[in-house]
């Protein structure tokens, strides 16, 4: 066994047993004190996060030393397995709590039992509920210990805290799909004053991204999508320039966030940044063909530049790829209609995206002037 060759030490998740539990009891008067320590020892590690115990190491210096068969460990594990199935609040389930035998190649009735254990699935402790008390156990080092008063209304805190904001993203949720449901009949219509009615319904929606989670911001990202699907029907220029900034808050500050830990970004991550490129590129490509205007082309600009500079560093090659080639067909397109602006605006996004700092390349004064209308 690999921990014996390499004399692992206890610690916070893993323990050694030389002898079975139940064979400790024959030394006590009562045997019930055997299984309270069982569950004592198992909850502990599960209210730690998760932890081992192996039954028949022999252990030196708090180190395995020697593999020390048990004899009938199939009995001994049927034995761990009905005790850790009761008087243990919550129960574990079986993907919690896996007990097996490991027997000896040379001699079948002999072998080591080992104890798996993670945490709940839904974080709430585990208490050992024995003579109406109920004791929180918790591994702290190399042994374990009562889990102070503090500790368990926290733990049991993270619990309401997560249930609730779960129930409050499922209501978002709700609220924000049924907008993009008001959103789409609005711009499918033909009236002028159809703008007018969306304004406050994009305006709700930047609130939407920024104080909840990824499902919410999905769905916000989605409804934006609806906005921005037909720019050149005649959008206002400040409904395109807010709808940019709602993607901004969307897509939020993970990417800065993220942007220190390079090869470690989050799935949810890319999937916003991925939908962010999506919604905005009938914006990317109307505001240079048919709308030529200067503030639309560089507020998206600056989303698709953020989001470049991000996959750079996070060495996601697929996505820098894309954007680089989308950019590119957006830089064709604003020559072939005779828009230099736009040409410019695109080489400057790319020349922004490269800087590897916290520094950015000003952009030049007469476009400056160009884009806030100076």
């Amino acid at each position: 066994m690999k921990l014996v060759e390499e004399h692992a030490p206890e610690g916070p998740h893993l323990d050694f047993k030389r002898e079975p539990y139940a064979h400790a009891a024959e030394r006590r008067p009562d045997r019930k004190d055997a299984n309270t320590e069982l569950r004592r020892d198992a909850t502990s590690f599960a209210n730690a996060g998760h932890g081992r115990i192996i039954i028949g190491i022999d252990e030196q210096d708090e180190s395995a030393f020697a593999i020390r068969h048990i004899a009938d460990p199939i009995a001994c594990e049927k034995q761990v397995s009905n005790v850790l199935a009761s008087n243990i609040e919550p129960p574990f389930s079986s993907s919690e709590c896996r007990v097996f035998s490991v027997l000896d190649p040379l001699d079948a009735s002999r072998g080591v039992v080992v104890i798996d254990l993670s945490s709940a699935a839904t974080s709430t402790p585990r208490a050992v509920a024995e003579d109406n008390v109920v004791d929180f156990w918790i591994r702290a080092g190399k042994s374990k210990r009562r889990m102070a008063y503090f500790e368990i209304m926290s733990a049991f805190r993270r619990v309401i805290d997560a249930d609730a904001a779960q129930a409050t993203n499922g209501i978002v949720r709700h609220e924000v799909r049924k907008l993009r449901w008001h959103i789409g009949r609005e711009v499918s219509c033909q009236d002028e004053q159809r703008w007018v009615r969306l304004w406050p319904m994009v305006r709700e929606l930047a609130d939407y991204a920024k104080e909840y989670g990824f499902e919410v911001r999905q769905e916000v990202l989605l409804a934006i999508g609806e906005v921005l699907d037909f720019p050149r029907r005649g959008m206002p220029e400040e409904v395109a320039v807010f709808a940019v900034e709602v993607v901004h808050e969307a897509v939020g500050d993970a990417a800065l966030v993220w942007a220190r830990k390079p090869h470690e970004s989050p799935p949810d991550t890319i999937a916003l940044a991925e939908r962010a490129l999506n919604v905005t590129w009938s914006l990317l490509w109307d505001s240079t063909r048919y709308l030529k205007n200067s503030r639309i082309l560089y507020e998206t600009l600056q989303l698709w530049s953020r989001i470049l500079r991000w996959s750079r560093v996070m060495d996601l090659k697929e996505m820098e790829q894309r954007i680089i080639g989308d950019l590119r067909r957006v830089r064709a397109i604003a020559a072939e209609c005779r828009y230099p602006s736009g040409v410019r605006l695109v080489d400057w996004s790319l020349l922004q995206s490269e800087q590897t700092g916290i520094g950015s390349v000003d952009l030049p004064f007469d476009l400056y002037q160009e884009v806030h209308g100076k």
